[in-house]
């Protein structure tokens, strides 16, 4: 019995087994026509039923109709249960949904829906990392917007700031300048005086002293002692007295006027600068003299911040413009302790005027000459030009390497400025 029985069960398995392999092998359209005739099968259990009433009849005439039914009860109930777990399940709407799945995705297999769900799943996880790297990218996006956002706002104050400095500044630009046009009004007008420059306290003073003049009785009183006519001048002590207050004030105007129109002078903020005249560059620490401006240009700057000068010298055949070039270098030779000539256009060819100048620079101190021969041809057109010129006939020396750092950081400038390039 138990052999049999274990037989069955094995018997079982294996067509379990076979049953399995064919379902994971059977194509798309194999399982779907299999899963229409389930579904005709479960709808034609209706008719089973009427079928079996039918042959049960023509079996036997004595079964009766009660007879019959209870026959058929189990069928019947089987029938009822079977379509009621059907429709739990959701008919063949599920099956026909996985079939249709797989026919779109060209999926023959069981095995390969089971290796797309794989995938689908890989996608899924990697969907949801994906989407978490760009939420945190998203918000930490989101806050460099927004303190670029308070940058600009912070920005934004600071230019309405200094907008509002810059209008003030123009306002007292524009009161000084009509201060100080009204002040030359006022000078042109005091120059053309015969007393000379007066203001509203020396007129008062003036009129003080006419009207005292005219006051006084005894301005001069002439007796005579015995048999001398001798005169004898009483001056007033107030007319005395208001005379000098008149010609202190008339010198302090005059000393005032020349004070005032002396002009002051430009410092220099670099330490390191080039003296040059019109060579084409323009830069901070660059510095052009004028030959008509030779006498004037030393007292138009205040070098107490330079230290170091390279001198460049434009020699022509004009022996007065070349001795007022040689003071000019030693009157800067007596602010400035170390400065370097260079030879820029020698245009002059008494080499007898160079040797003397070497000589009394030398002298001076602290001038160095350079003996180059080379001169420029031209003017220099850009900074480079400028520094291998200066390179080529120096070594090591500060303020060129000033000027190569400027050139880095500055762009030459084509408009030149009014007092620090005569």
């Amino acid at each position: 019995m138990s052999d049999k029985t274990s037989s069955k069960q094995s018997t079982s398995k294996v067509d379990d087994n076979r049953m399995i392999v064919v379902e994971t092998q059977m194509g798309v359209k194999e399982r779907r026509k299999k899963v229409k005739k389930f579904t005709k099968l479960i709808a034609s259990s209706v008719k089973v039923e009427d079928e079996t009433r039918l042959q049960l009849g023509e079996l036997t005439t004595k079964c009766s109709e009660q007879e019959a039914d209870a026959i058929l009860e189990p069928m019947r109930i089987f029938h009822r249960e079977l379509l009621e777990k059907f429709e739990e399940i959701g008919g063949d709407e599920w099956s026909r949904s996985v079939i249709r799945v797989m026919r779109e995705f060209k999926l023959e297999s069981v095995e390969e829906l089971r290796e797309a769900c794989a995938k689908a799943a890989q996608v899924q996880v990697e969907e949801n990392l994906l989407t978490e790297c760009w939420n945190e990218e998203k918000e930490m996006l989101g806050e460099q917007i927004r303190e670029s956002q308070r940058e600009k706002e912070m920005l934004g104050e600071q230019i309405r700031k200094i907008q509002r400095e810059k209008e003030v500044a123009e306002a007292q630009v524009r009161k000084l300048e009509k201060a100080l046009t009204k002040l030359r009004k006022k000078l042109d007008q005091e120059e053309r005086k015969p007393n000379g420059l007066r203001d509203e306290a020396q007129e008062i003073a003036v009129e003080t002293v006419t009207g005292d003049e005219k006051t006084s009785s005894e301005e001069k009183k002439v007796f005579m002692v015995g048999n001398l006519g001798t005169r004898v001048e009483n001056r007033s002590p107030y007319r005395e007295t208001a005379e000098k207050s008149k010609e202190i004030a008339v010198d302090t105007g005059m000393e005032e006027k020349k004070e005032g129109m002396k002009p002051k002078k430009t410092v220099i903020r670099e330490s390191k600068i080039l003296i040059a005249p019109r060579i084409g560059v323009k830069g901070k620490s660059i510095f052009e003299y004028r030959k008509s401006a030779l006498d004037t240009w030393k007292n138009r700057f205040d070098f107490a911040n330079v230290e170091a000068i390279v001198f460049l010298v434009n020699l022509t055949e004009d022996e007065e413009t070349n001795q007022k070039l040689g003071a000019l270098v030693l009157e800067i030779a007596e602010e400035v302790k170390g400065i370097t000539i260079i030879p820029y256009q020698m245009d002059c060819a008494k080499s007898g005027l160079v040797e003397s100048w070497k000589r009394s620079w030398i002298t001076a101190g602290h001038v160095k000459w350079s003996d180059s021969a080379a001169s420029a041809d031209e003017k220099f057109k850009t900074w480079e030009q400028l520094l291998e010129f200066l390179e080529a006939r120096t070594t090591e020396n500060v303020v060129v390497a000033q000027l190569r750092k400027e050139s880095v950081t500055s762009e030459p400038r084509i408009k030149e400025d009014k007092w620090s390039h005569q």
